[in-house]
């Protein structure tokens, strides 16, 4: 047995320290979010609700200057919320402000968004950290008070929700160089956390004012069924007399006609409108008539209550409706409400008529499929699925059109495809061309096109480039390293590459026909660059 020397048991124990110190950061990381979960979103203002964040991270780590800035709507700033102001947490002042008492000596600091280091972390929404306050020269602009400027690690971290950016907390360390990757990682989860905390809170408000309005609405409702209960007595008792002559005249219509009232009773129903029941007894109310439901319908349901849409205009409303009729069999039926008036001229439901249109909407849901069809045919690849050569020209003349901030043309040939058409064959090569679609289309925005040129020909088109020619180059970058990667066709590993040419609008060309040349001039410098490279026209 080898007898390892010193030097590996000193290792071992280092290793073993590390390992421990891994353990209490997470135990310690695990205790602060678990702390910050337990926070009551009821029963806290924000400032409280923020403060006793703040406290739940501190407590579980060695973590003793934190602040928390939210951005302000109106002003768009970024306005201290709890924890230390700016300078106080540059400098360490022992001020009560952590306890929620206003800062006394100074007024507080206010940023935009994208001024100072705050600024940019909620302008970006992106983590930005400061390893050194004293040579940062973010910090050269600070005001001069006459003391030692600090120094120290400072992590700015945007808090989101949904919505947007909401603040950012800050968290300083009195020492160079000390926030590791493991800090980053925590305080990350901690303002995801907390950024869903303030949302639920906000929510949570909003559901009390609700509840406090619906109940207002309730009780004026309540207050209004009973005056109506008073005045339906009364009414029935005038129609009661009518009641004879109208079914008469209602069943002479070939057409289902009901006299629906406010709560969906049928007042009335015509023959034809009986031979939707199954017997023509039992149902009262028009949703048991017409959908075989025990329930009214509801404003998010397929079938829109026509009742209820005349109620609240007072004018007449056509729908489309999905009825059943005695054997159960389902029919599309045209539904016209007209509003139906007492003695009085006051509202006391609709008078609702339908007519089958069962074969318009058969022909209409035909006619609609064939022309997805046919779209799908004229404007998207069979194989891939991506958008052909056609309604790629029309996206990339629509961009040139509107000239609308820089785009990037990206021309991509595979290379080595031939060679793997001949060996497997044109099914194997058309699985291959369905992947390298896929890791194209992955590899960009959802904004941004993919599209099957021809054959074995690609084309991207990247619009709002933020940064110009750097951005469509990082993408070209990251084309290259998505088809670097084997592929696993038929249990076999494929290796293809790619030669790209790059064309910037409207730095390189304003034309759709000169981008797309000078993108296919620079794909062809790739190939005799040494393939699976990526060439801008401007160098090819």
């Amino acid at each position: 047995m080898k007898i390892l020397p010193l030097e590996s048991d000193t290792t071992y124990g280092q290793v073993s320290r590390e390992l421990n110190r891994h353990i209490v950061n997470l135990l310690d990381s695990l205790s602060a979010l678990s702390a910050l979960a337990d926070l009551p979103v009821a029963g806290l203002d924000q400032r409280e609700l923020l403060q006793q964040a703040l406290e739940a991270l501190m407590e579980n780590q060695d973590l003793e200057r934190c602040s928390i800035f939210l951005l302000e709507e109106e002003s768009g700033e970024l306005i201290n919320a709890a924890g230390l102001d700016w300078e106080d947490l540059l400098r360490g002042d022992d001020t009560p402000e952590l306890a929620g008492a206003p800062q006394q000596r100074r007024p507080p600091r206010r940023f935009r968004l994208g001024e100072g280091i705050i600024g940019q972390a909620a302008a970006a929404g992106e983590l930005v950290e400061c390893r050194s306050t004293a040579t940062d020269p973010r910090f050269k602009q600070a005001p001069q008070t006459g003391a030692p400027e600090p120094d120290g690690s400072l992590l700015c971290l945007p808090i989101r929700s949904e919505e947007g950016i909401l603040g950012v907390l800050n968290v300083f360390y009195p020492a160079p160089n000390y926030f590791t990757l493991w800090h980053q990682r925590l305080l990350r989860l901690f303002c995801t956390m907390l950024g869903r905390l303030l949302s639920n809170r906000e929510l949570f408000d909003e559901m009390e004012m609700l509840v406090e309005r619906r109940t207002r609405a309730l009780q004026e409702a309540n207050t209004g069924l009973q005056n109506e209960v008073q005045r339906r007595q009364q009414a029935e008792e005038e129609l009661a007399g009518q009641h004879a002559f109208l079914q008469t005249v209602i069943d002479g219509c070939a057409e289902p006609i009901m006299v629906i009232a406010k709560d969906h009773r049928v007042l009335w129903m015509n023959r034809a409108a009986r031979t939707i029941t199954e017997d023509g007894r039992g149902q009262e109310f028009c949703y048991q008539v017409s959908h075989r439901r025990d329930t009214p319908c509801r404003p998010d349901d397929e079938h829109p209550c026509p009742l209820q849409m005349v109620l609240n205009t007072g004018e007449a409303t056509r729908v489309v409706h999905e009825y059943c009729n005695a054997a159960g069999d389902p029919r599309a039926m045209e539904v016209l409400a007209t509003p139906f008036l007492d003695a009085e001229d006051r509202l006391a439901g609709i008078i609702e008529s339908g007519r089958d249109i069962t074969e318009r909407v058969l022909t209409e849901s035909n006619l609609r499929r064939q022309q997805e069809e046919l779209h799908a045919k004229a404007y998207y690849d069979p194989l891939t699925g991506l958008p052909n050569r056609q309604l790629f020209n029309l996206r990339l003349h629509h961009l040139t059109r509107r000239h609308e901030g820089e785009a990037a043309l990206l021309f991509i040939d595979l290379d080595g495809f031939k060679a793997i058409n001949d060996r497997h064959g044109h099914l194997f090569a058309d699985q291959l061309l369905r992947v390298v679609g896929k890791r194209l289309r992955q590899a960009v925005r959802q904004k941004d096109m993919v599209a099957r040129f021809a054959g074995d020909e690609f084309v991207v088109l990247l619009e709002s480039l933020h940064n110009g020619p750097g951005d469509a180059e990082k993408v070209a970058e990251k084309l290259l390293a998505a088809m670097a990667r084997p592929m696993n066709l038929e249990e076999q590993e494929v290796q293809i590459g790619a030669s790209i040419g790059l064309a910037l609008f409207p730095t390189d060309a304003a034309d759709p026909e000169q981008l797309l040349e000078k993108a296919d001039a620079a794909m062809f410098a790739a190939k005799k660059a040494g393939k699976h490279t990526w060439r801008h026209c401007s160098a090819s």
